[in-house]
Formats: C-alpha cells, structure tokens, sequence
C-alpha cells in the first residue's frame, strides 16, 4: 500500500511538526489519513478476492472497515515511542531521503500534546477513551509496520453486526 506521493505538501508538514519546525493541524493528520484511505480502497479494488463480491457488499465492507484501519493507524501512530517510528506509521513506511540526515531529530507528538494544539477530542472522556484503546492497541498489536498489508487485507474482509446487517439488507433488496 505504499503509494503516498513522496514529496507532497502534507508529508512535508508532518516531518516539519516532527522537526519542531511547526505545530501540528488537525488538517494535517486527516489530510494523511484521507490518503491513506483512498489507498487502501484502491488496494482493496485490486484483490480479485474483493472485487468479486457484490457492489453493495463492497461500498458496505469499505463503510465499516476503511475507518477500522485509520484508527488502528492512528493508535500505532499515537502509542510509538518515538518520532521516527511515529513518522513511519503515519507516511505508511515512507520517509523523505531530504530528512534522512535529521532523523535522530525526529520528536515525537504524545495523544496530549496532539489534543492541546488541535483541541480534537470534545471532552476529557473522549480523549481518556482514545487513550486507553491507543495503548490496548499499542500492546495487544505489537506487529511491525511491515505487516500492515496483512493487517489491511484481514480489516477489508472483517464483519461486525451493524455490518452483516447491512450486507443482509443489500441481499434483501436484490
């Protein structure tokens, strides 16, 4: 899935903020996870296995499980210990030869330092349940970032309730 765009603005401002050069946005992150988003959909329309199931069935699996892989993103993003590996979860592996020389420099940003420059998370419970569910990932998911196409492929074809409803509403409406 390593497709970013090496070199676009939204990466450069990553590293950036990782520099201490800037703050961090909340645009920034979501901008990258858009990304991220619009590739692991075109990763998805490329698995025979993905496209063979039915229109529905594919926009109903992408609905409930994109957004499963951005949080599993984020959390990885958000419980690394350091600004490299911080850097390598959210540019999907990718860094800049440019910044190669300043990677020792690379700090990274803490779930509280992100929530005081983006003020994301409405309330103090919201930001102490992300918390939790940051570290429970962060521990009960210790897979290196060179398995993230595994981890994807499994989300893509994951079924909750709310969404085997929905597929079961698809198949009813045929």
């Amino acid at each position: 899935m390593g497709n970013m765009p090496i070199g676009s603005q939204c990466s450069q401002d990553l590293i950036q903020c990782h520099l201490n050069l800037k703050r961090i946005e909340l645009s920034t992150l979501i901008d990258q996870l858009s990304q991220m988003a619009c590739h692991l959909t075109d990763f998805a329309l490329s698995l025979p296995q993905f496209t063979t199931l039915c229109t529905e069935d594919q926009t109903t699996l992408l609905k409930y499980n994109v957004p499963l892989y951005l949080q599993y993103v984020a959390a990885r993003y958000f419980s690394a210990e350091t600004g490299l590996e911080q850097m390598t979860w959210i540019l999907e592996g990718q860094l800049f030869t440019e910044c190669v020389d300043q990677i020792e420099e690379l700090t990274s940003i803490s779930l509280a330092e992100f929530q005081g420059e983006t003020n994301f998370f409405s309330s103090l419970e919201f930001l102490e349940m992300f918390s939790h569910y940051v570290k429970l990932i962060g521990r009960l998911f210790p897979f290196p970032q060179h398995c993230n196409g595994l981890i994807s492929t499994l989300l893509l074809f994951h079924t909750s309730d709310s969404c085997r409803y929905s597929c079961y509403n698809n198949i009813l409406q045929m």
